[in-house]
């Protein structure tokens, strides 16, 4: 997400604000689809809770979970409501909540009393929904995933090879390869980096793996990440490969324990705490780099230690992988 604006930042950190969210889920419309707001949607809000967790290292996939009103008033959106009116297009039967709809989950803060306009809104997860669960009750369940879903569900029906030794294209070239021969063509751009002139693919092969995973292996091999964001401009989805972030820098904003209002509940998971952290590379001439927080020679005085133990956690590596530098391991 943009660094959010000066203005932004001064109402958040006055802790006075209210928050104000927005789902948009894709409906027909004649022959063409709309993004529907469900904050508004035949006079009334029908959202009733929202979770979300972004993509991130751990998980490349963002994901989320929706439950909606079923029905609020005489209106209805269970899927056997055939005659309901938010259930209708040109007066034929069409849910409006269906598997694999586009969905835009977006969010804004503002002072009490100010309702949004249309440039406050800030998209925070654009994807799918998965299968909509309507049980019993009077809700439906509606889990989400991001972009990368599809390309996660898709595998390589035969073995296949990029690149060429001859020619080689560059590293985001050859993933728009990819996209086109196993999504479709247009259905998905990869973007290129501003220095994709420093990685040529001579040769790539896949096979029993998903579109995901290889565009995961090749912007690793050019020592970058995959990720996915919707590209409004041009309306499509977009895979870029971007820069891991290696430098530390000062945060632009620090979040102090008077920011957090009505927290009902707080939860750690003590069998996933680790104390030591060790990790492992090699420069590009085969030499080991090691590198460890709290260093060794402070491990017998530091707090966490102490409180809770030597619990260690170590990741290796690989030789040739991008981060090759003891400065990039630190």
């Amino acid at each position: 997400m943009a660094t959010p604006s000066p203005a932004l930042l001064a109402l958040w950190q006055s802790g006075k604000f209210v928050t104000h969210l927005d789902v948009l889920i894709e409906r027909p419309d004649g022959v063409e689809t709309v993004m529907q707001s469900y904050r508004s949607f035949g006079g009334r809000n029908w959202i009733r809770t929202l979770s979300v967790s972004p993509s991130s290292g751990d998980s490349p996939i963002g994901s989320g979970k929706l439950s909606l009103h079923r029905e609020v008033g005489a209106a209805s959106l269970a899927v056997l409501m055939t005659g309901s009116a938010l259930n209708q297009n040109g007066g034929a039967y069409a849910p409006a909540i269906e598997f694999g709809r586009e969905v835009q989950i977006n969010a804004c803060i503002l002072p009490p009393g100010v309702e949004p306009a249309d440039e406050d809104w800030i998209p925070i997860l654009s994807g799918f929904a998965d299968d909509p669960q309507w049980g019993g009750g009077s809700t439906v369940e509606v889990p989400l995933r991001d972009l990368a879903g599809p390309l996660a569900d898709t595998y390589f029906r035969e073995a296949r090879q990029f690149g060429d030794a001859d020619n080689p294209p560059l590293a985001h070239v050859a993933g728009q390869s990819i996209l086109d021969g196993e999504m479709g063509p247009g259905q998905y751009t990869l973007e290129s980096y501003p220095d994709a002139t420093t990685f040529e693919v001579t040769r790539f092969d896949v096979e029993d793996t998903s579109v995901w995973e290889s565009l995961e292996k090749l912007a690793e091999a050019a020592g970058r990440i995959a990720r996915t964001r919707r590209n409004y401009a041009a309306g499509t989805f977009a895979v870029s490969f971007v820069a891991p972030p290696r430098d530390v820098t000062t945060p632009a904003y620090r979040v102090d324990p008077s920011t957090y209002l009505n927290v009902t509940n707080i939860s750690t998971a003590g069998r996933d705490a680790r104390t030591i952290v060790r990790a492992y590379a090699y420069t590009e001439g085969g030499v080991e780099l090691v590198s460890q927080m709290p260093p060794e020679s402070d491990v017998g005085s530091d707090p966490l230690v102490k409180q809770y133990g030597p619990r260690l956690w170590q990741y290796p590596f690989e030789r040739g992988h991008p981060i090759n530098s003891q400065p990039e391991l630190d």
